[in-house]
């Protein structure tokens, strides 16, 4: 016993219990970084689950939108916008190309859900590139993708489910192995590691790839922006462009129908006479064309304003029957006006667009009879009115009544017809209808004839006790037949006409002096204000468009001011033919508005009742 080293045991015993500890410890620090590392590997898969979860959801979700912008384009009135569409399409590509070669797939990508869902893509994708590569998308064809993408939203649907089951899986799987690779040690350890900063890096690749998709995002946004600042841009040289045609057409029309009319009141030869009539009905035509092309520009670009002002169903008829008397009576039909209701109520509605539906439709009935007879008449409905211009004349067949309220679009479009146009009026007419939240349509036999009718929702206005007049100024159609106050009502009455186109001045002043009043001539506005501050007039007759002063600086001056026609009727007789030009000369003060070109009986009518 002497031999032992009794103090060496203790020293032993610690270095044991030192070793055993450092074992335990060691030990310890392998099962708790096991666990640890276990933690991270789960976080890892979650993070996965969640990644493949974000893909299916947004490819899902750009697939909704793409059917939903289809569905309210193919729903929506009027045409369809084609660069939306476009937009959304190009959108849904980018999220699918990304389903295709997103890291996060994993052993989805040998799915027979995400095959599925690639084949149903690919099939969406060969039919939409053409549809979508076409200028014009038509309801039809974009409205053939729905069913397609209704049948991708359902594999869209197996593929999430499939990617939570799969990953479901291959957790419960790595568990385990986890378990039975325990006494693995440093060398599981390092495993872990590994697997950790694996999944570092997915993270950082994620994150990465989220960044440069927000980039794309703003970059997106702000070509977006640049864009519709772009279109705001385009839209308003459309419509100065607009308006200086306006302008600059009716101008020189007003100085050849007006030029016209009073050579045909001298005295002609009967071939002198037939040619100059000739030269009116051609200037007519041409100015119907006109309009007509003016108002299809006024409507494409949405600046189409609906009045709600009361009128009177006999006013209506009478305006537009008056009109086309003539022409009727040219061709010996008989032309028939019927108002099944009371005639002296008063309606709530935009009479001028009424009215200028109605008188497209007597037109095209007298223009389209040969014989019999034309009538126009007004019922009530359900709804508000029906109105209905029926003819006696060729009639129209079956296919062609399926796009006869189509732009451009004709019954008779070849090169051998008899009667000529644009095709514009019935389009014009459908988007005015349309409008007024009323509907347009047409029965016809080829051979007996045609009815066309529409219906509008329109109301009664309440009663006032006096009677309301068709609008503000009289066309020149409904003013025809009005017999001019004779010129010994106004002598002594003189007229200040403010006009710096020459023509034009000749043609007023040979009107003016047919109503037996004299009028001083000024060149632009400000030799305008200056005549109408220096004595006193009883008419104003005031253009807008001249140099050195417009016609509305001249009469808000000349209101504001002090001088002797502060109080004076001023006519706007303008070649702009724009609504707002309308509203901004009544802004300024003036007191009616002539459109150019008029005929000498609007021309009498407007003048004499602002004289009366």
């Amino acid at each position: 016993m002497r031999f032992l080293n009794i103090g060496a045991y203790p020293r032993r015993k610690w270095l044991l219990a030192l070793g055993l500890l450092a074992l335990f410890l060691a030990s310890s620090s392998v099962l708790v970084y096991q666990q640890i590392q276990k933690a991270a590997i789960q976080e890892s898969i979650r993070q996965r689950v969640d990644s493949v979860t974000s893909l299916a959801f947004y490819s899902e979700r750009e697939l909704l939108r793409l059917d939903n912008a289809i569905a309210n384009e193919i729903s929506a009135p009027g045409g369809i916008d084609a660069e939306r569409l476009r937009l959304r399409y190009d959108i849904f590509l980018s999220g699918m190309a990304w389903l295709r070669d997103s890291p996060s797939l994993g052993d989805l990508a040998q799915s027979k859900q995400y095959r599925g869902a690639l084949e149903h893509l690919d099939a969406i994708v060969a039919v939409a590139d053409p549809i979508f590569a076409q200028k014009v998308l038509a309801r039809q064809d974009i409205d053939r993708l729905r069913p397609l993408l209704q049948r991708l939203e359902i594999d869209f649907m197996a593929f999430s489910a499939a990617a939570t089951s799969l990953e479901s899986r291959e957790f419960e799987t790595l568990s385990k192995k986890m378990l039975k690779q325990s006494n693995l040690g440093f060398g599981l350890l390092l495993t872990q590691l590994t697997l950790m900063a694996l999944a570092v890096t997915a993270l950082i690749l994620r994150n990465r790839k989220r960044r440069a998709e927000q980039a794309a995002l703003i970059e997106l946004n702000e070509a977006l922006r640049l864009a519709q600042e772009k279109a705001d841009v385009a839209n308003q040289a459309k419509s100065h462009f607009l308006a200086n045609v306006t302008h600059e057409i009716r101008t020189p029309m007003n100085a050849v129908l007006g030029m016209t009319d009073l050579l045909l009141a001298t005295r002609l030869d009967a071939t002198q006479k037939s040619h100059t009539e000739s030269i009116a009905k051609a200037g007519r035509s041409l100015l119907m064309l006109i309009n007509d092309v003016l108002d299809f520009s006024r409507i494409e670009a949405g600046h189409v304003v609906f009045e709600n002002t009361p009128f009177q169903l006999d006013d209506l008829v009478q305006s537009v029957c008056v009109i086309v008397e003539p022409a009727a009576r040219a061709k010996d039909l008989v032309l028939r006006s019927f108002v099944r209701i009371d005639p002296g109520q008063s309606y709530l509605g935009d009479c001028l667009r009424l009215r200028q539906v109605l008188l497209q439709l007597l037109q095209n009935a007298v223009k389209f009879t040969d014989k019999g007879e034309v009538s126009v008449s007004i019922a009530g409905v359900a709804r508000g009115l029906r109105f209905e211009v029926r003819d006696t004349g060729i009639g129209i067949n079956a296919t062609a009544l399926t796009g006869l309220f189509a732009r451009f679009s004709q019954a008779d479009a070849s090169s051998t017809r008899k009667q000529g146009g644009m095709g514009l009026g019935l389009m014009i007419c459908k988007r005015l209808v349309e409008g007024m939240q009323g509907r347009i349509g047409v029965d016809s036999v080829p051979g007996v004839g045609s009815v066309f009718w529409f219906e509008v929702p329109l109301s009664r206005a309440p009663s006032t006790g006096t009677r309301s007049t068709l609008s503000q100024t009289p066309s020149a159609g409904a003013l025809a037949g009005q017999k001019a106050t004779p010129a010994t009502d106004h002598a002594g009455k003189r007229v200040l006409l403010v006009e710096d186109n020459a023509i034009n001045q000749v043609l007023a002043l040979a009107h003016l002096r047919r109503l037996g009043l004299t009028a001083d001539v000024a060149d632009d506005g400000q030799q305008g204000l200056q005549a109408a501050n220096a004595q006193a007039y009883d008419l104003v007759l005031m253009d807008l468009q001249m140099p050195i002063m417009n016609g509305l600086d001249a009469t808000r001056a000349i209101r504001n001011g002090n001088g002797p026609n502060a109080k004076t009727p001023i006519i706007a007789v303008t070649a702009n033919a724009m609504q707002s030009d309308r509203d901004a000369c009544m802004a300024v003060g003036m007191t009616d508005f002539l459109g150019k070109p008029y005929s000498h009986e609007a021309f009498d009518a407007c003048v004499l009742r602002h004289l009366h």
